[in-house]
């Protein structure tokens, strides 16, 4: 059928020589459609006079067609002639995925969703729409949108020191897809061997094997990721300015041994995923700046701006650009542009670094009131990391099941994560939460705190209980 007008299309197939009236067809198809739900109450209708263009019928067939399902209360009509399927309009009922009741958001990860910039988001796409050309709207770069791209090189360089031709950056669906990548890319004749920090990036391992890598957790201590058994890797992902989830800092001497070892050929991904917010300290410089032609420096707006956009870099050594591009063709053929202009919009106007500014002083009274309510109610547990990010690492005492307490938690209505859970090899062990504040309330910081204090009581005492 036609496009010819902005009345809506309706699929109805009338059969000539069939036997059977054209009206008789009509009329039985749109019983058919409005009896199984194809056509739903207050959906319109085309205009007579383009659905009998649209069905090469007289306009006269259809108006007689239209007063005879009115007449039995299949149809209905509007002020101004409008027809419409009778009964009441109904908003159609959503289905999402099952939640578990929760009263408290305490996940890493997520940040204020509600302070998401609608309006400068809503403006920057408007200027978007106006003054994109046609052109634009073709399949896209699988590299990325070049203007998004120019941009980000320039608030790269200005924010965190990473220098890089926008030629060397790839526009990709968060940091997750970003590793998957450049494990494509590195599969050449053989498979990758990839370290991983343990705890680190959720489902990491899954993530590399699935690319055609070979996953080796390194485990993680007070200094960063451990850097002894490098040997066979050819490359490793780490968090250096804020190492996920136990928000220690890179040491110096580990920094060193990493950029040496990058310097014999190997790859060095870097996982800069909250450098944004930063609270006690001097903002720590990327292994990028240091060893740019042998660090991928990835990022994203998961954390700054809101994960459900899937918006992310990569920044790459000359050398890899074509076998990620490649590795990007293949697996979507390129992110959807008219969001990446819209984001390179908001940057060239400064509207996120605006966003940036009042995230961090939302942030910083965040963790305040946090840190505050855990001193107060839970004394005895150890907090650390709490410099930059919008997370803080939780360590209970060894007298507590870490199982025990979430559980705990979650009857409560408190959304936890526990440290295992972003294990290579989960101990069953560890008494260790991972505590997001990004999406909580400042006025709910201490009412989920009270309920965190009385999950560890119960968990402690059943434990107790259980050793007597």
């Amino acid at each position: 059928m036609g496009t010819r007008t902005t009345d809506p299309e309706l699929l109805v197939v009338l059969e000539r020589g069939s036997g059977r009236s054209l009206r008789s067809q009509l009329e039985d198809q749109l019983r058919a459609a409005v009896s199984t739900g194809a056509l739903q109450a207050g959906s319109p209708l085309p205009s007579t006079r383009t659905f009998a263009a649209d069905l090469g019928v007289s306009r006269r067939l259809v108006v007689e067609a239209y007063d005879q399902l009115v007449a039995e209360g299949y149809l209905s009509t509007r002020p101004g002639g409008r027809t419409v399927v009778g009964g009441e309009a109904r908003t159609p009922e959503r289905r999402e995925a099952p939640r578990r009741d929760v009263a408290y958001d305490l996940l890493p990860g997520t940040p204020d969703l509600a302070s998401f910039p609608r309006t400068a988001w809503a403006r920057a796409t408007t200027n978007v729409l106006r003054s994109t050309a046609n052109d634009a709207l073709r399949y896209p770069d699988p590299a990325g949108a070049w203007a998004l791209r120019s941009s980000l090189a320039a608030y790269l360089r200005r924010v965190r020191g990473v220098e890089a031709d926008p030629d060397q950056i790839v526009i990709c669906a968060g940091v997750r897809q970003g590793l998957a990548l450049l494990v494509s890319a590195l599969r050449m004749d053989r498979t990758p061997a990839i370290g991983l920090e343990d705890p680190g990036i959720f489902e990491g391992k899954s993530i590399i094997e699935a690319a055609g890598g070979r996953a080796r957790p390194l485990l993680v201590d007070e200094e960063g990721v451990q850097v002894a058994n490098l040997d066979g890797l050819d490359a490793v992902v780490l968090t250096p300015a804020h190492q996920f989830p136990t928000g220690v800092v890179l040491s110096a001497a580990r920094r060193s041994a990493l950029l040496h070892w990058s310097a014999l050929g190997r790859l060095l991904i870097e996982d800069d995923y909250d450098a944004e917010f930063r609270y006690d300290r001097e903002p720590v410089p990327t292994l990028h700046s240091e060893a740019p032609n042998h660090v991928a420096y990835t990022g994203s707006v998961s954390k700054t701006l809101a994960p459900a956009l899937r918006l992310g870099w990569i920044v790459l050594p000359s050398h890899l650009v074509s076998g990620v591009v490649r590795a990007k063709q293949l697996h979507d053929a390129g992110m959807a542009v008219l969001p990446q202009l819209t984001f390179a919009e908001m940057l060239g106007r400064g509207e996120y670094d605006r966003h940036l500014r009042r995230a961090r002083q939302h942030n910083r009274k965040r963790r305040g009131a946090l840190l505050a309510a855990l001193d107060r109610y839970l004394p005895g547990v150890r907090i650390s990391g709490a410099e930059g990010g919008i997370h803080v690492l939780a360590t209970f005492p060894a007298d507590v099941d870490g199982r025990t307490l979430s559980r705990a938690a979650s009857r409560r209505g408190l959304d936890v994560a526990l440290v295992d859970e972003f294990r290579v090899t989960p101990s069953g062990k560890s008494a260790q939460l991972v505590i997001g504040y990004g999406n909580m309330p400042e006025t709910s910081v201490e009412p989920a705190v009270r309920l965190l204090e009385s999950a560890f009581r119960q968990s402690r005492d059943s434990r107790n209980r259980t050793a007597e």
